[in-house]
């Protein structure tokens, strides 16, 4: 699912004589993926099933990092030993009620009563946890994308689809934009820019318009610390 629709592409000039739906649909998908791989989040509810769930790895800590704000959670097992009881975890972050941690969402082991120094750590492991319910960052509805989402999403459909008969203004795109992202969700190398722009810019220039790169930088700086997501 793309953060924005082809109406909200429409309503912002997209005719289709510039881009059939298609077309237009499949640059909105292509710039969806490029602000997650960019901002370490997804802005839309994802469901992971008792089939398929969400697999987080066990830090030794009592605090769990989630990669998204939790919707809904039905279930969480560790080590495949059983459901534990919601009364021994604290979920923080939910994207409908606690809008206040919703950029640092976790689950933190252990009744809320009870000190820290008393708590359970989650057992260290890969994929040794898995969550059944709904995550993503969404506004208060637990459904929708954010605003400024939406609208970065439709900005860089629009440069692509823009640029994609301009074999000049394309090249200068592919020095712009993202080339390598680590593993470990909290790094990312962009392509250094070049022919005037000062040395070092490569640091801060995802796409070079500055509609679309404060918005995914600003996100970017709070990616969340999830650990492997299998």
């Amino acid at each position: 699912m793309s953060y924005a629709s082809i109406a909200d592409a429409r309503a912002e000039g997209v005719t289709t004589d510039l881009a059939s739906d298609p077309r237009l649909q499949a640059a909105l998908d292509a710039a969806s993926e490029y602000v997650d791989a960019i901002t370490g989040w997804w802005f839309e509810p994802r469901v992971y099933t008792s089939d398929a769930p969400l697999y987080l790895d066990g830090n030794g800590t009592p605090h769990l990092r989630l990669p998204a704000p939790p919707i809904t959670l039905v279930s969480l097992t560790v080590d495949g030993d059983g459901v534990i009881d919601p009364s021994q975890y604290i979920v923080q972050g939910n994207a409908r009620t606690d809008r206040r941690e919703v950029r640092n969402p976790r689950i933190t082991r252990g009744p809320r009563t009870a000190r820290y120094v008393d708590r359970v750590t989650w057992p260290r492991g890969t994929g040794n946890i898995a969550l059944v319910g709904t995550f993503g960052f969404t506004n208060a509805d637990g459904v929708t994308t954010p605003a400024e989402i939406r609208a970065v999403t439709v900005r860089l459909a629009l440069r692509r689809i823009a640029l994609a008969t301009d074999a000049a203004a394309a090249s200068d795109l592919r020095r712009g934009e993202l080339v390598e992202e680590h593993s470990d969700g909290h790094s990312y190398k962009l392509q250094g820019a070049v022919g005037g722009v000062n040395p070092g810019a490569w640091r801060t220039r995802l796409t070079g318009d500055p509609s679309i790169d404060p918005v995914l930088l600003a996100w970017s700086d709070v990616r969340p610390h999830g650990g492997h997501v299998a």
